[in-house]
Parts: C-alpha cells; sequence; structure tokens
C-alpha cells in the first residue's frame, strides 16, 4: 500500500535585503543627455494594513523615447538606439516605502501584426508576503 503524502506548506518570500540596491544609478534610466520627454516615476509600497514596506524591490523596463527596446532581440532598424538611455531600473524602497525613478516617456513598440502597443513601462514588486512577484504596466497617450 502506498504511503500518503503531506503536502509542503505554502510560505511567503522575503524579507528582502536592499544590501547592493542602494546605488543611485540603477533607478535613473536617462544618463547624461538622453533623447525623449524625461518624467519621474515614484510611489510608495504599504501592506494590506497600510504600513510601509521598507524592503521591496521594483523593476522597470521599456523602450526609449523613439520606441526602440535596448535589446539585441528588438531589430527594429527604422527606430533609433539611444546610447544614453538603458531601458531598465532596479530601485530599492526606503525606510518609508518609497522608490524613486527618472526615465523617458516610452514611444510606442509594435504589437501584433501591423499595430502599435501604447507606448508603456513594465513594472515588477518584489516584496515580502506575495508567493510570486507582481507583474503590471504603466500606460500612456
Amino acid at each position: 500500500m502506498a504511503e500518503k503524502l503531506i503536502p509542503t506548506p505554502s510560505q511567503t518570500v522575503g524579507p528582502f535585503f536592499s544590501l547592493g540596491l542602494d546605488r543611485p544609478e540603477w533607478s535613473d534610466l536617462t544618463r547624461d543627455g538622453a533623447r525623449g520627454e524625461r518624467i519621474v516615476i515614484e510611489g510608495r509600497i504599504v501592506d494590506g494594513d497600510g504600513a510601509p514596506v521598507p524592503d521591496a524591490v521594483i523593476e522597470i523596463w521599456q523602450a526609449n523615447a523613439a520606441g526602440r527596446y535596448a535589446h539585441p532581440d528588438d531589430r527594429q532598424s527604422d527606430k533609433p538606439i539611444d546610447p544614453n538611455f538603458r531601458g531598465f531600473g532596479r530601485c530599492a524602497t526606503d525606510a518609508e516605502g518609497r522608490f524613486r525613478f527618472t526615465t523617458v516617456k516610452p514611444g510606442p513598440v509594435p504589437g501584433r501584426g501591423n499595430s502599435l502597443q501604447a507606448p508603456h513601462i513594465n513594472v515588477l514588486l518584489f516584496s515580502r508576503g506575495l508567493l510570486i512577484h507582481l507583474h503590471t504596466r504603466i500606460y500612456f497617450d
């Protein structure tokens, strides 16, 4: 007779440690002279009780102002690569759960068929209490 197996209980992840994540250059995607409209994305991460989450990590990635990703798989030869725009950023929250990115407003990127997707920034949130990261987007006109 087979022995009945007991499932392993669920466990949340974290806390995340910000050691090595306090590099300001990682939250500024523009460097010197990036093309496009410079914007700031800032916010605050709180838990279900409204308390600040001081150990979350937020990552963003996006296309440049022309709508081209800083990635070798983006082969849009009709759109320029901006050497002063990184396209990826990472920021740890501070003691009050705050984060801040400096970037440029992204251009539209190709969608299915011949369509264009609305300009957007991809956002990933890693935080204690989440079993998996949260993935969302910020859209622009």
